[in-house]
This record gives structure tokens, sequence and C-alpha cells, in this order.
């Protein structure tokens, strides 16, 4: 297999397809709408198109098809999406930025007609901007001031760093879901495959036919162009798509969807929630009765003794390692005996594993349930644990600086297609080397920790209301106090620490632990190749993929 995409050919003209040699390709949660992105017509002739989005004349009815079946599309009223105007980048990747515009914007429509152009005077409108990536924002107009948001739009594109609104789509079939359902955003533009053996004059002749102009051509897929209309906007743009299905030369065109799909949220009983949180130092139960683990913050410096030393055939053999013996995917064994057999929940979680293990309490002793893990322990003396196997993550950010995962990344090397700054993988979303975070996406996500930290409730509420207010929705039974501590964790983990996926999805992988709070992977010998598809907020666009 060659380096790159010679064997595309297996997996259709739909994706591209990464063939470092033999490496493996690890996807971690990039979850899609089922949009047909890139598939083939099923008939030209019919003029039958798998992924076909259209708007019906007279009714105004969006929807998409999907193998012919009909999918409804419902435009929200209560949210619009922002396109900023580039700014320019960080020459380097540092820990300072301006203040993100998401943030600026929030502000002034917050604020009233204070930062725009308008003679008219505005009155302050109850909204929550979240970021999508770093040129896009989501504008939720909240309950109370959904009256005075006619003319929010309006106000929103007199910002001199607005480049335009967007419309926000969803698969609702109602306009004002409630809590938020998955958002689709639908910018100005088009993934148009062309037939194979078409001519570059043909090509022209249609782009000039349909009023479209390319934005760039898409890496490593012939034929395959990112357009946008000169004449269309807003849904609008599904319609150019449809006619551009009706033309004999166009293998597909798909709008460029910018998808967010906020998390699931899982509401717990109160009694459970009483039981102690994460970080309270605490043992509870789910709702199922299952246990669950809550450690306190300070316990990470203590060593316990495992399994490891006498299982790995590497280095890593010297060390001991905190977390191994809560790592139950890799051996269940040590966690379910020492749990069962915990009776005192007042000291500390792994000051008690410690003693279990030094008690002896482990051994010889046979599980009363099934084994939870997937018996890497016993993969371990059989195998050379990964080694000369690379694995493609194609997630969000991925941190090759991390200490577990620094000496298994994997170097591209001289290679002869080797992109420009091409080290260790590509950042498809910034469209450079580095799959790591950028200074105005550090900002981004710094603020929120920040504010989950130093501000008190009252100021936490004013910047946050819709994440208020769906935690209301979900724990209507919460006193105040119960739902500020349910936002600040939101913020901490939903909203910060979940765009670290990929680097959470490596360290499963092929973690290398340098230090006792470390982690070890199913493969710590395997070597992991950061590929970047996604934005912050979970925004995916197929040009990406």
């Amino acid at each position: 297999m060659s380096n790159r995409l010679q064997d595309q050919r297996k997996f259709g003209n739909s994706l591209p397809c990464f063939a470092y040699r033999s490496f493996a390709v690890f996807a971690g949660i990039v979850l899609f709408a089922n949009f047909g992105i890139g598939m083939r017509k099923t008939n030209a002739a019919s003029h039958s198109t798998v992924g076909q989005i259209t708007q019906q004349e007279g009714e105004g009815e969006l929807y998409y098809t999907y193998f012919d079946q009909k999918i409804p599309l419902t435009q929200q009223t209560n949210a619009i999406a922002v396109e900023f105007k580039p700014a320019p980048r960080a020459s380097t990747r540092s820990l300072s930025a301006p203040q993100p515009l998401h943030l600026q914007l929030q502000q002034e429509l917050q604020r009233g007609s204070a930062g725009t152009r308008s003679l008219n005077s505005t009155a302050g409108l109850k909204v929550e901007v979240s970021p999508l990536g770093e040129n896009y924002a989501l504008v939720n107009v909240l309950a109370s001031s959904r009256g005075a948001s006619v003319n929010v739009a309006e106000q929103i594109k007199q910002k001199s760093y607005v480049e335009t609104t967007l419309p926000v789509l969803s698969r609702s079939r109602t306009a004002s879901p409630s809590p938020p359902e998955e958002v689709i955003v639908l910018p100005n533009e088009i993934m148009l495959s062309f037939e194979p053996g078409i001519s570059d004059q043909e090509k022209q002749a249609i782009l000039a036919e349909q009023n479209l102009e390319i934005i760039r051509p898409v890496r490593f897929t012939p034929n395959r162009y990112l357009v946008s209309s000169k004449t269309a906007s807003g849904t609008a743009v599904l319609t150019v798509t449809h006619q551009l299905n009706n033309i004999a030369q166009v293998q597909s065109a798909t709008p460029n969807f910018l998808q967010s799909l906020p998390q699931q949220e899982v509401k717990q009983r109160r009694g459970d929630a009483e039981m102690g949180r994460w970080g309270d130092g605490e043992m509870g139960r789910w709702g199922d009765g299952s246990r669950r683990i809550f450690m306190h913050d300070g316990e990470i410096g203590t060593a316990l003794k495992n399994p490891l030393a006498s299982l790995l055939k590497t280095e890593i053999t010297k060390r001991q390692h905190n977390f191994f013996p809560l790592q139950w995917h890799i051996d269940s064994a040590p966690l379910t005996i020492c749990l069962n057999q915990r009776s005192d929940y007042a000291e500390p979680l792994l000051d008690y594993l410690q003693q279990c293990g030094e008690d002896g309490k482990i051994q010889n002793q046979k599980l009363a349930k099934p084994r939870t893990d997937i018996q890497v322990t016993a993969a371990w003396k059989n195998s050379n644990q990964g080694r000369d196997v690379v694995v493609a993550v194609i997630d969000s950010f991925l941190e090759t600086t991390h200490p577990d995962l620094a000496d298994n990344i994997y170097q591209v090397g001289n290679i002869p297609d080797k992109l420009p700054g091409e080290v260790s993988g590509w950042d498809f979303v910034e469209e450079d080397g580095d799959t790591g975070i950028s200074p105005e996406e550090m900002q981004l996500l710094g603020s929120k920790f920040r504010d989950a930290f130093l501000l008190d409730d009252e100021a936490l509420q004013q910047k946050y209301p819709g994440i208020f207010d769906k935690v209301r929705f979900y724990y209507s039974d919460y006193s105040e106090v119960e739902i500020a501590n349910e936002v600040r964790s939101t913020l901490k983990n939903r909203h910060v620490a979940s765009e670290f996926h990929g680097t959470q999805v490596a360290g499963v992988i092929a973690a290398r632990p340098q230090g006792k709070s470390g982690v070890v992977g199913i493969a710590p010998s395997a070597q992991i190749l950061p590929i970047r598809v996604s934005t912050i907020g979970v925004g995916i666009k197929p040009v990406h993929i």
C-alpha cells in the first residue's frame, strides 16, 4: 500500500482514507447526521439522489432524502448561527490570545445597542453565544427574550467583526425544541464531486451556469471541490444542491454542513446525587444499583502496588502507577474484589485500595461476578504490546506533548507526498501539522474553565443562562445552589474536558506512563498518528473528513 490514498477504491469516493503503510485506523467519537455525505447518485438518469436535500417548491418544506427516505428538517426560530470575519492567526501556539469573538458578541447583545452602528436604540437580550470552532458561533435566544428577538439577526449583522448570519436547522419537527436538540448550521458551502473523465472546460461551464465559485479543491480526492454560490444564501443553498444533483456530469453535491451534537443529558435521581459527586471522595450507587467511584483531588500522590510490573515486558515495569488498579477495562479483578470487601466509605478510595493490595486481600480470590475487562493482561503475556503498529486517531484535540503520549507519537519522516509542516499527523480544521490546541482555542476553553471556579453563582448565571435553564429542565427538584454546582460541573467536563476526546482516546490505546499518576494504554508500545477533524463545540464539516 502506498503512502497516501492509493487504496481509496476500497472505500468508494465518499471519504478520504489515510493509508500510512499498514497503519490501523481508530476513529474517535465523531458523529454525523445521515446526510449521505459524498454518496453517489443511485441513478443519474432518473435524478434520484442519495443524500439529496431540497426545499419543496411552494411549501417551503425543508428535508433531505436518505436512500429514498424523506427526512424533514426544521429551521430553528430561537437560534441563529454567526460566521465571523477572518482574523489574523497567531504565528505560534501559546497560552495568550485576544478575547474570543463569541464572548464579545454575547456581551454586546446582552448590553443592547452598545457596540453597533445602528442609530436605533435596542434593548439588551437574554442570549447565550457558544463557539462552533473559531470562525462560527451559535446564538441561542432564551425564552424570556424571544419576543424582543425579531431583529436580533439585524443587530448581529451590524457588528464590524461579523461576516454573515446563517440558518440553523435540526431534524426536530418543532421550531423551538426544549431542551435543544442537534444543531445543523448551513453555510454557503457545497461539496461538489464531478464524474470521472469530465474535462476542465466542462467543469468551468457547470460552475458558470450554476453561479458557483471554487473555494478550494478537496485534498486527496480527484474531481472534488468545495464551492459556494454567488447568488444564493440561507436555505436557498439547499435548492442549489438539488439542482446540481440533476446534472449528469455531477457525481454528488451536498451542503458542507457544520454540525454540533450536544452530549446527552443524564438525569440522576435526587437520592443518588446526594450520595456524592466527582471530587467528593465518596462512594455511591447509580440508579440501577451499580457502584460509582468518587476520588479526592489530593489522592493522586499515593503509590499503589499492582500487577503491572509482572505483566509488561518493557521498561514500564520499573514504575508503579496510581491509576492502574482503577483501569477496570484492562483488569477488573483487583478493583472488583477490593470494592466488594469495602465497608468503611469514610476512608479515601485510593488509600483503601493501597491497603487492600498490601494486605493481600486480592490474592487467590475468585470473582463472584463475571469479569468486565477485555483481558488485556492475558494478551500482554503473549504479545509485544503493539510494537510496530501505528494507530491513526481521527478525532478532536490530541496533545502530542502529553507526558503519557509523547514517547509514542509517530514521526512521519521523509515521504514523497509530505505536507508542508507535517511532522506527526495533520490538523484538517486549521490546515497545519499541529493537532494540539491553538491560542485562540485555549482562550475559548480557558475562559469557561476559569469561570467554573472563579465566578460566584449570580455572575455564573448571568454569563451562562442557557446552561442554567437546561439544568433546571433536567433537575427540577434541585436547589439554586445545586443547580449552580451542576453548571460548574458541566462547564468543566462537557464544555472543556470533552474537547480533548482525541487525547483521551489516544491514551486508552497507547498511553505509556512517565510518572506515578499516569495511565497505561492497552497497547503501550504502539504509536499514535494524530488526525484532527473536529472543531470546538463538536463542530464537524464534511470537508474536514
